[in-house]
């Protein structure tokens, strides 16, 4: 039995959710590695800072993340916006249609992401840099 507990308490530190702290810059283009390090990184359950200030984010339902084909929608980030806490939902590979990048069935590596302030929505996070 004391195995057991070891064990779980081995794979329970595996998945422990890891807090990669404000994201704006490397989310806005200004770091690259940052970026590619969290796109690299990121798993469900992890959290980040984002201040969506003044951009387009592209969204789909949450309950439709785990569908390989998503229309995805975008709405106008608010301008001056503070950073909102945001949680990784999912990671995988879809095929996106529509949104800020008029996508058109084209399969992207993404991170689907929600903010505490913007419920039922997962925003959709495609690798912008190698």
């Amino acid at each position: 039995m004391k195995h057991i507990k070891t064990f779980e308490s081995f794979v329970g530190s595996i998945n422990e959710a890891t807090d990669h702290g404000d994201m704006t810059e490397a989310m806005g283009g200004g770091d690259d590695k940052a970026f590619v390090q969290f796109f690299d990184n990121a798993k469900p359950g992890d959290t980040f800072m984002y201040a969506p200030n003044g951009v387009e984010l592209d969204y789909v339902n949450e309950k439709d993340i785990d569908k390989k084909d998503l229309k995805v929608k975008n709405l106008m980030g608010s301008r001056g916006a503070r950073p909102i806490k945001c949680t990784v939902l999912k990671t995988g590979t879809v095929s996106l249609y529509g949104g800020s990048m008029e996508y058109e069935g084209e399969e992207e590596n993404v991170i689907f992401f929600s903010m505490d302030d913007k419920k039922g929505k997962a925003f959709v996070l495609t690798r912008m840099f190698e």
